[in-house]
C-alpha cells in the first residue's frame, strides 16, 4: 500500500510557529507531527509514503531524508505555488503513484486499518473511498449517505439554508476525516496546475459524475492537530503509542 501525505499549506491557524517551521515539524515530546504519522502508518506494514512539500519543505526534507532512517522509503513532491490539497496530488510525477493509494492530510493522526479501508474500496468498486466520522455539532462538512454509505452529496463549508435543510433530514451528522484511497485514473478530474481541493472540487465532481463514493466509518483513535489546543489535547492522548 502507498500514502501520499499532504504537507506543504502554509498552516495559518498555528502562526506565528508555522512562519518558521512548517507545521508537519512542531514538535510533541520531543518528535515531530510527521514522525507520529509515519510511526502508524510503518506499524500496519505501510513504508511507500510520497510527501507533498511546499512551504519551507527544505526543513522536512532536511530532517526525514529518505526516510530510511525511520524504517520507511520518502519521495518528495514539490510545489512551487499552493495547488490546494487535490492539485498538490496531481502535481506528483505519475509513474511514482501505485494503481491505488491513500491520501492523508498532513494534520491528521489515526490508527484507522488502512488494510480494512482498502478492502471496503475494492469491495464497493469505489472511485474515492473518504473517512468519515460522526460528530454532534453540524457545520464542518456535510455527508449525505444512503443505506449503503455510498455518499449522495457531499458539502464543504456549508450555508446556514444547507445546514438547516440538512438537520431536517434527521440523519446521522458525518464528517469528513481527511484520509481518502482513490483510484489513479481520478485524478484525470485534477486540472494541471491549477488549485484544485479535494472536498471543495473533487469530491462533488465525482459524485455529480455519478462515479461511486463511499464513506468509511472511523473505527479507531483520531485527531486533528491544526489549531494549538488540538495539539495540545493530543500531547496527553500520546500515551496510545
Amino acid at each position: 500500500m502507498q500514502v501520499v501525505i499532504v504537507c506543504g499549506g502554509l498552516a495559518t491557524r498555528l502562526h506565528p510557529i508555522t512562519e518558521k517551521i512548517p507545521k508537519s515539524l512542531i514538535e510533541i515530546k520531543g518528535k515531530p507531527i510527521l514522525y507520529y504519522q509515519i510511526k502508524l502508518l510503518k506499524k500496519q506494514g505501510i513504508k511507500d509514503i510520497i510527501l507533498c512539500v511546499g512551504h519551507l519543505s527544505e526543513k522536512i526534507i532536511d530532517y526525514f531524508k529518505d526516510g530510511k532512517k525511520f524504517g520507511v522509503e520518502l519521495r518528495y513532491s514539490l510545489e512551487d505555488r499552493a495547488l490546494g490539497t487535490a492539485g498538490a496530488v496531481k502535481n506528483i510525477n505519475e509513474n511514482l503513484l501505485q494503481k491505488k493509494f491513500f491520501v492523508l492530510y498532513g494534520d491528521v493522526i489515526t490508527d484507522v486499518s488502512f488494510q480494512d479501508m482498502r478492502n471496503y474500496h475494492e469491495n464497493n468498486n469505489s472511485a474515492a473511498t473518504i473517512l468519515i466520522r460522526e460528530k454532534k455539532k453540524i457545520g464542518s462538512s456535510l455527508i449525505n449517505l444512503n443505506k449503503n454509505f455510498m455518499i449522495t452529496d457531499f458539502i464543504e463549508r456549508p450555508s446556514k439554508d444547507q445546514i438547516e435543510y440538512f438537520k431536517n433530514l434527521g440523519k446521522k451528522n458525518w464528517v469528513n476525516s481527511g484520509l481518502y484511497l482513490l483510484d489513479k485514473e481520478k485524478l484525470d478530474y485534477i486540472p494541471v496546475n491549477k488549485k484544485f481541493d479535494f472536498a471543495y472540487d473533487l469530491f462533488p465532481s465525482l459524485i455529480k459524475e455519478e462515479e461511486n463514493v463511499f464513506g468509511f466509518p472511523l473505527n479507531g483513535f483520531w485527531r486533528e492537530l491544526g489549531k494549538i489546543d488540538r495539539i495540545e489535547s493530543f500531547q496527553k492522548a500520546i500515551g496510545v503509542f
